[in-house]
């Protein structure tokens, strides 16, 4: 994925880490209303409806929380070796928000789709584990929480490859957003009181 190189601002940073915390914080709910409009026949096409629309707009925060970090990385830590799996995940993200709009809209293919996107958590749990793998050898530590960020991708990936873990999935992914939040608002402070990253 391209971007402006050599961006970064103290705004952008702070808008990663207030949309990391609202992702924290949705998370239960949005799986909670997954399940809903699973169980619920005759109200599930009204709750798949708000499941993918409130999906389609964790796609976004999604994108733009880990365009950030990539960015981070690239600019804070002169760490590249992780780009090619950020945008990886990125784009599997996409592909998992594609197919639940494509269940909504031919409910006589969803059993397919179900199991496709089953098919890309695997890779992306898989990714997310190279990835926390790929954090523990930057040499920045990122305000101080690279090892435990590495270490909930580690477990995240863990979880969602496995498939049956996913609950836990869902915490581990709720950790990481806390801690990507507390990473980008350090670094919005930074640079805020030093007018640089470096």
């Amino acid at each position: 994925m391209s971007e402006e190189p050599n961006v970064l601002d103290e705004k952008r940073l702070s808008l990663a880490g207030w949309l990391s915390v609202i992702s924290a914080a949705t998370a239960i709910p949005l799986a909670i209303l997954a399940i809903g409009a699973d169980m619920k026949a005759a109200e599930g096409l009204h709750l798949k409806l708000w499941n993918t629309l409130l999906g389609v707009a964790n796609l976004v925060l999604y994108v733009y929380v880990w365009l950030t970090f990539k960015r981070l990385l690239n600019l804070k830590a002169h760490f590249t070796n992780a780009d090619a799996f950020i945008d990886f995940s990125i784009w599997t993200s996409i592909a998992i928000t594609v197919l639940d709009l494509l269940i909504l809209l031919f409910a006589t293919a969803e059993n397919a789709l179900a199991v496709a996107e089953i098919v890309f958590v695997i890779p992306f749990g898989i990714v997310t584990i190279v990835l926390g793998g790929k954090l523990q050898k930057c040499s920045d530590d990122l305000f101080g929480y690279r090892k435990p960020l590495a270490v909930v991708m580690i477990v995240a990936g863990v979880t969602m490859a496995t498939v049956i873990l996913i609950p836990i999935a869902l915490l581990a992914g709720m950790a990481m957003d806390i801690l990507l939040a507390v990473i980008f608002f350090r670094g919005a402070k930074f640079l805020r009181e030093s007018g640089s990253l470096s």
